[in-house]
């Protein structure tokens, strides 16, 4: 009994390092943050880890996985395969091939050590500190910007590089830091992200944090054992639900109505945007870069349509003459993997969906929204890990703590 004790907590331990490190740190850059501990060590280990519990412990180890998991795990390496026979195999190609796998076995590893309370306890609480440490590297990048992490001048990106990601990171990893962190903790560690979320400028985060605040409000005042009605709010939490939508929205329409930039004009902090951070927050959406995306998605739309079924190939949306990708992962995964790859790709949507609790349905219906404006999900293992987690985590198991 002391034994199965201790490999538990052993379990959990490794859970919240793997998550982490890779949930922190730059996608598979790690070496670029942690230079004594190149990338390459991190998947031994993870290797490692999971090798160690399934030999150990094979029945917790496989509990959780059903037929419909394995299969996906399948198809989907299948469309990896189908998409590489058919693309250039360029050095290109081959890189871009093995990020994919990375991230991908680094999502079937965490599947083998996320298999019970306390494991799923370790990704939360690393979770909290993800939000934590990446907020507070965004903000000191962007007051200053000689750190040079970001690739893009003037906004912040911390240890992950590129903003677009960071923010992304940070408010999904807020989902599930929501599912364990008390009442009382819960409002400053959104403010937190918020201000983490705001210096990284990428309008999609900005968005999904809205969608977030607003979700996480609803879920955290329901009772567990009642559906998500109106009905089953006290006129308390129904009142603070509102108003947690009001500010929300109102941090949302400030900054696409241009509000933002008038409250910053002879500010300390306008002394800290360029052209671009400027133009993000002084009103509108319609820009050079969105009319650019929707070029660019109808170029991969046109691209998939060459060969429907399956594809144009990996890395065919990269190689290709645009001068950049797709920015929409729907469209990429058609692009170069066609009707097959994009069935299996939703196919991960829909287990998640059906599977998932009330945490795990919150994460799929914003990654559904993010990946209509990044086409760099599959290659990111925090976003892979979440659905992991999306898929194992049950509301009964996390009671909201006062």
């Amino acid at each position: 009994m002391m034994g199965l004790f201790m490999l538990s907590n052993l379990r959990s331990v490794f859970v919240f390092i793997f998550v982490l490190a890779f949930s922190s740190s730059g996608y598979l850059e790690l070496e670029e943050t942690f230079p004594a501990f190149a990338e390459y060590y991190w998947f031994v280990l993870l290797f490692g880890a999971a090798l160690f519990f399934l030999i150990t412990q094979p029945d917790e180890t496989l509990g959780n996985l059903r037929l419909e998991h394995i299969l996906w795990l399948l198809f989907y390496t299948l469309t990896l395969v189908i998409a590489f026979i058919l693309s250039s195999r360029s050095e290109v190609v081959m890189l871009f091939l093995i990020t994919l796998v990375k991230a991908f076995s680094a999502m079937i590893f965490l599947m083998l050590l996320i298999t019970d309370k306390q494991s799923q306890k370790g990704a939360l609480w690393a979770l909290v500190l993800v939000i934590i440490i990446s907020s507070f590297n965004n903000v000191y990048e962007f007051f200053d910007e000689s750190v040079g992490w970001s690739a893009i001048p003037g906004r912040a990106a911390g240890w992950h590089f590129n903003p677009n990601k960071s923010g992304n990171t940070i408010v999904m990893s807020l989902i599930f830091a929501g599912v364990l962190v008390s009442r009382k903790f819960f409002w400053p560690l959104v403010i937190i992200a918020t201000i983490g979320t705001i210096v990284t400028f990428s309008r999609t985060s900005w968005l999904i944090l809205f969608i977030v605040v607003a979700g996480l409000s609803i879920i955290r005042s329901a009772p567990l054992d009642k559906p998500l009605n109106l009905l089953n709010f006290s006129a308390g939490k129904f009142i603070g639900m509102i108003i947690s939508a009001i500010i929300a929205g109102g941090f949302i329409v400030m900054i696409y109505s241009g509000e933002a930039y008038e409250m910053m004009k002879g500010t300390p902090v306008e002394g800290y945007l360029n052209a671009d951070t400027l133009h993000r927050i002084s009103g509108g959406t319609e820009d050079g870069s969105t009319s650019e995306r929707k070029h660019v998605v109808i170029e991969a739309l046109k691209l998939g349509l060459v060969n429907p079924l399956f594809g144009s190939g990996l890395g065919a949306s990269i190689e290709w003459d645009e001068a950049v990708a797709p920015h929409n992962e729907f469209a990429m995964v058609f692009a170069e993997r066609g009707m097959f790859g994009l069935v299996i790709y939703l196919w991960l949507y829909i287990i998640v969906w059906t599977q998932a609790g009330r945490y795990g349905k919150l994460y799929v219906l914003i990654v559904a929204i993010a990946s209509l404006a990044s086409h760099n999900h599959l290659d990111t293992p925090a976003v892979l890990f979440f659905f992991v987690l999306a898929l194992f985590i049950k509301d009964e198991d996390f009671p909201i703590k006062t």
